[in-house]
């Protein structure tokens, strides 16, 4: 049966909820004899995360003009689009009912994770809801970016090495066939006699390819539905020392980004290790970072913690260290951050640069191997007439 989800007006007040009916004229009907008239009333449907980001970033507008959270969760319901309108409008009703303002997010959007709602919490009950909601929006828009990026440095290479191939796929199903009677196969060299065993399977090679590809993908997205086989592929990655590099990297951002907004905020050393640990995506770096504050409290100071979870450079450690006893930590872990961003989109700008004159060099070396095994035996042909 179809859930209906509702605002409604009763003898005490605004009520909001969900109910099963057939059909939208049903829902009103038993509401009424509910002792509830419907004001809104539509199909229930779980908002996403883009959702999410969509009323952060309203939300986030309103409180830069100094506007109360109340007064703009109002404003934001009267706005013209229904949808958003109802996410302020629910959260407004959660907070008249007696809630917080994270635990409202939270039954609303149930797929956030917990480090964004525990930012917000720290955000509501130290008066920092403001800066929280800021800085979770330029995290937001860096990966973005990022993406972005990422996606303009990959569409050429990609379209290139598309086309080549199509192309191959066409050489080896109807050129190369045309050709394997003429070569000797015990005359011919290794490289003639690797490429002619493909002969006539271009299409078939790239369907097998193509279905690799999409059970691997596949594969790792069942892999992220469980949290035992997803720590053992995480420890497997870890073995490899290139994927280990940029995962300790990866680990090592998120966690400093987190600790810098939660030191900005003024909370304690051990919450704010506690906050960041759970931001980290990956469950064997969480682990270790977690068991950092196990060892703050043995006496350890912040950067020989962190130097024995082996995931930060030791400059990095070193800088920390000079923090700690300069007492600027929470200064020198936001630099930090800034100066590993900078890094990585430096990073990506090189990769940019080279992977597509790298992607035409691949284009011209399997040109060349194809042409080389037409060619040969049209060559040996001509000498022997000739």
């Amino acid at each position: 049966m179809p859930l209906y989800e509702y605002v409604g007006i009763t003898a005490t007040g605004t009520k909001m909820g969900t109910i099963d009916a057939n059909s939208k004229s049903l829902a009103k009907k038993l509401l009424l004899k509910n002792g509830i008239k419907a004001t809104k009333i539509h199909r229930y449907s779980s908002y996403s995360e883009k959702a999410f980001w969509k009323f952060l970033s309203l939300i986030g507008i309103l409180l830069q003009q100094n506007i109360p959270l109340v007064e703009a969760l109002k404003i934001g319901a009267r706005q013209p689009q229904k949808k958003h309108a109802m996410i302020f409008e629910k959260i407004l009703l959660s907070l008249e009912d007696g809630n917080q303002f994270h635990d409202s997010i939270e039954n609303i959007f149930p797929a956030i994770d917990k480090n964004k709602l525990m930012l917000l919490r720290i955000g509501v009950e130290r008066a920092g809801l403001k800066k929280v909601i800021a800085s979770l929006l330029e995290q937001k828009r860096l990966e973005d970016d990022f993406s972005l990026n990422v996606q303009k440095a990959l569409s050429y290479p990609i379209f290139v090495l598309l086309f080549a191939f199509i192309a191959l796929i066409v050489v080896f199903d109807t050129v190369l066939p045309e050709f394997e009677s003429l070569i000797d196969s015990s005359n011919a060299s290794a490289l003639q006699n690797i490429i002619m065993k493909a002969s006539g399977k271009g299409y078939s090679s790239f369907v097998g390819i193509l279905w690799y590809i999409i059970s691997v993908i596949l594969g790792l997205w069942l892999v992220s539905f469980s949290d035992k086989i997803k720590v053992r592929f995480f420890i497997f990655c870890n073995i490899l020392p290139i994927i280990k590099k940029y995962l300790s990297a990866k680990s090592s951002r998120e966690f400093l980004s987190s600790m810098s907004l939660s030191l900005s905020l003024k909370t304690d050393l051990m919450e704010a290790v506690r906050i960041a640990s759970m931001s980290v995506l990956n469950p064997v770096h969480s682990r270790s970072l977690f068991e950092i504050r196990e060892k703050l409290k043995i006496g350890y100071s912040f950067s020989s913690a962190l130097s024995e979870t082996r995931l930060f450079t030791d400059i990095n450690i070193a800088t920390m260290e000079l923090a700690e006893q300069s007492n600027n930590l929470p200064a020198t872990i936001t630099e930090i951050c800034r100066q590993a961003e900078r890094a990585r989109l430096h990073r990506l700008s090189l990769i940019s640069q080279i992977i597509a004159p790298l992607s035409i060099l691949v284009l011209g070396l399997i040109i060349f191997l194809v042409a080389y095994v037409v060619i040969t035996p049209m060559v040996a042909i001509q000498n022997s007439i000739g």
